[in-house]
């Protein structure tokens, strides 16, 4: 019994220890957070790290960057004289992203609450590392994420590079951008995640959602231009 006693009190401080650690780590799961060393572009294997990117630099707004040719999956090729009208909102995306993997939902969602109004929702693959990668690839990638929206494949980051990495030094890359109905970039999540639900611990990443939620509204209620 005297073991227990002197024994007890410290395993007791080492498991409230290790409660408290975990606890940190799930709380700074979707706390902006600066980006971990690492080459510009290519940050830790498939976003790994926090799960949010630190703030966006003051970005004017800008058209976005045609597709070029390039496959695309679930729909013809897409270009934005075909989306004229409509707001998109593009997410970059990989396998093997847990950010990624946590905010397909949220964009399925956004597109079957907002597309019979208009919205567009469009994935673009970039593979990491860099590499040639088939269709069907792709296709397992998006199938195992639930995404039946238009997904289009960036093999070279060469997409990636002309929206996001040529304008701000940035070691993320699950990007989402919000264009108008002329094509111009309106908004930017800057990385990592974003959907509702989660708990306490989730907090920024479902204020992320509100406000992607609220530009949606506000382009969709907005007049279209002459």
């Amino acid at each position: 019994m005297n073991r227990l006693r002197i024994f007890g009190p410290p395993l007791a401080m080492a498991a409230l220890i290790v409660v408290a650690l975990i606890t940190l780590a799930v709380v700074r799961s979707c706390a902006p957070a600066p980006a971990a060393a690492g080459a510009r572009g290519e940050p830790r294997a498939a976003d790994a790290g926090p799960s949010h990117a630190a703030a966006l630099p003051s970005l004017d707004p800008r058209p976005a960057p045609e597709w070029g040719e390039r496959p695309w999956l679930h729909t013809a090729p897409l270009s934005w004289s075909a989306l004229r009208g409509h707001p998109v909102l593009v997410r970059f995306w990989t396998d093997g992203c847990p950010y990624c993997a946590r905010t397909a939902p949220a964009l399925s969602a956004l597109e079957r609450r907002y597309g019979p109004r208009g919205l567009v929702v469009i994935g673009v693959y970039h593979p990491k590392p860099r590499r040639a990668v088939t269709v069907e690839e792709v296709e397992r990638y998006a199938s195992a994420l639930s995404m039946s929206f238009p997904v289009t494949i960036d093999a070279d980051w060469s997409l990636l590079r002309r929206y996001w990495l040529d304008h701000v030094d940035s070691e993320w890359t699950s990007v989402s951008f919000l264009m108008d109905g002329e094509g111009i970039i309106r908004h930017v999540h800057p990385g990592g995640e974003f959907h509702s639900g989660g708990g306490p611990e989730h907090a920024a990443c479902n204020e992320s959602f509100e406000e992607m939620e609220r530009r949606i509204e506000a382009l969709l209620a907005a007049p279209p231009e002459s």
